[in-house]
């Protein structure tokens, strides 16, 4: 880690578990288990701020024997602004549309009397993944989107 440039990790779990077999004893229904060796595993987190750096890690941490990687994940520090931004753009798009079906019909728009935030199970699949679907984002976005119900 050090050759890393990585001081710090976080969530540090250390797990050691003993492996065995269990044979038949001489009495029916007695078992006995013989201790084959044990086993010693530690997980960390890192968190990286410098993206350019992930497959510099990555190989370090394999090269220093590291013989199982669990999940590379990657997060923005702007994420709530983004979802603050998203939740505003869906506010106006549905004031803009309400504002449009109550022209078209010849009323006014009233006062709000609730906001819901819709949830919505992920896509089964990624966008760019079947002929003729919108190509993929580019790796390094992450998307928000926001729903909203305004009666």
């Amino acid at each position: 880690m050090k050759q890393l440039g990585i001081r710090t990790f976080t969530n540090t779990r250390i797990a050691f578990t003993q492996e065995g077999r269990s044979n038949p004893g001489p009495s029916p229904g007695e078992v006995r288990t013989t201790v084959t060796g044990y086993r010693a595993r530690i997980g960390f987190n890192i968190k990286l701020n410098d993206l350019d750096r992930v497959d510099d890690v990555v190989s370090g941490l394999l090269a220093a024997g590291a013989n199982e990687l669990h999940a590379v994940t990657y997060q923005s520090s702007v994420l709530q602004e983004m979802r603050k931004d998203a939740s505003r753009q869906a506010v106006a798009a549905a004031k803009d549309k309400a504002e449009l079906y109550c022209r078209e019909v010849g009323v006014s728009v009233g006062r709000v009397l609730s906001i819901d935030e819709l949830s919505a199970a992920p896509p089964l699949h990624r966008p760019g993944q079947f002929p003729g679907a919108p190509p993929l984002a580019d790796s390094s976005e992450i998307m928000v989107t926001v729903n909203v119900a305004i009666t």
